[in-house]
């Protein structure tokens, strides 16, 4: 006759206490249906609007090579520079592979100033609109945004779980160096599609408001060919 130990049944008792218990939350969540409230203030949500308004006008810079639009970029983006997401874990689905690249744009401030300086060619006008955009500084504000830097492989997605406040209306935006496509996804603890913002870019917003405070999976997937490093910001 076998002989079980204590210690093994209390193990396995805990272990399936703790397995009834996620069960339980994730029917939970599932009768509460999509958390997704109408109503909600929308101040919270601003300082990442900001963020995302600096890139979009940073990129139509780079692109129609409009050095003015670059430096009120850079300028932006000095006075809102947010915090480091320190606690941010990613999880990746998928097999991709880093292959070499040369392309894609930086849309860092000083990586902006920088270019802007290149298309000077001593115009002192724009040579005064660099300096006093070097000088900008952060206006301090008391509340986020927080940011994150990463990188998503060629077919791969990353996912992150974030948490955010009942009532106040949420954003996440994800910004890439412009190489691939990125589409962005969002859902709450039930698994509920709560947005998702899925055009031929790689510059993507979500905005919502939780009727009740909780986590939220955020999806940031490439379908490009190759790697495209990102930013995650969100309030």
């Amino acid at each position: 006759m076998s002989i079980i130990k204590k210690s093994t049944i209390v193990g396995v008792a805990g272990a399936l206490a703790v397995a009834a218990t996620l069960s339980f939350a994730a029917a939970d969540a599932a009768k509460k249906g999509p958390n997704a409230g109408t109503k909600g203030t929308a101040e919270a949500a601003a300082p990442v609007e900001a963020i995302a308004l600096a890139d979009q006008l940073a990129v139509y810079g780079i692109r129609n090579g409009d050095a003015i639009a670059i430096i009120q970029a850079a300028k932006m983006k000095k006075q809102n520079p947010g915090k480091d997401m320190a606690d941010a874990k990613k999880a990746t689905e998928g097999k991709g592979m880093k292959a070499d690249k040369t392309s894609g744009y930086d849309l860092s401030a000083d990586a902006l100033l920088t270019r802007a300086e290149g298309m000077a060619a001593g115009n002192a006008t724009l040579a005064g609109l660099i300096k006093d955009a070097r000088a900008a500084k952060s206006r301090g504000a008391i509340r986020g945004p927080t940011i994150h830097y990463d990188t998503v492989l060629a077919g791969n997605t990353d996912a992150y779980n974030i948490a955010f406040r009942g009532g106040e209306q949420a954003a996440v935006f994800v910004s890439g160096d412009g190489d691939t496509d990125l589409d962005l996804y969002v859902y709450d603890e039930g698994g509920n599609a709560i947005c998702s913002d899925t055009d031929n870019t790689d510059t993507m917003l979500c905005r919502w408001t939780p009727a009740w405070t909780g986590n939220f999976q955020i999806k940031v997937k490439n379908y490009g060919r190759v790697y495209n490093r990102y930013k995650l910001a969100v309030n």
